[in-house]
């Protein structure tokens, strides 16, 4: 049914680390942690080890979906990972392997991100987005006939 390269788990498994866990989110490849100490971890994932790694931002809340973004605890955002629609808001597709911060000109108070885009919430409760944009996730709610575009800032 399934090759030697595929693990599989039907039952929850308890996942022993060195720290006790406040908040993660995680995708096919990484997971990111908050810890009691509000210090983000980074476990990629592959066949060898999951070995995690502290990445020096200390956060209020972390988010992956093939991309990962990173609230820290001055309401700035970061972010890296997969970026072939400019999801991660840094002004080009390049992709990231370590965190970067965004420049934004606003503090952020939510993050959310699906599969080529992302979403947030500033301060003052106005939304933004950048990435993907074929089916007008980004802004088409907001406004009826925007082309299929792809933004690489925060819109």
């Amino acid at each position: 049914m399934f090759d030697n390269d595929v693990y599989l788990t039907e039952q929850l498994t308890h996942l022993k680390l060195p720290f006790k866990v406040k908040q993660a989110s995680g995708d096919h490849s990484r997971i990111l942690i908050i810890d009691e100490y509000d210090e983000v971890w980074l476990l990629k994932i592959n066949r060898a080890n999951v070995n995690p790694r502290k990445l020096g931002i200390k956060a209020k809340k972390v988010v992956c979906y093939g991309h990962c973004m990173i609230i820290d605890q001055n309401d700035d955002l970061w972010s890296f990972g997969d970026n072939l629609f400019g999801q991660l808001g840094l002004g080009h597709y390049i992709d990231m392997d370590d965190p970067v911060k965004v420049d934004l000109n606003f503090k952020v108070k939510n993050v959310e991100c699906d599969i080529g885009y992302t979403i947030l919430l500033d301060q003052d409760n106005n939304m933004w987005g950048c990435g993907h944009n074929k089916k007008t996730e980004i802004v088409g709610f907001l406004q009826i006939g925007l082309t299929e575009t792809s933004y690489n800032t925060f819109q």
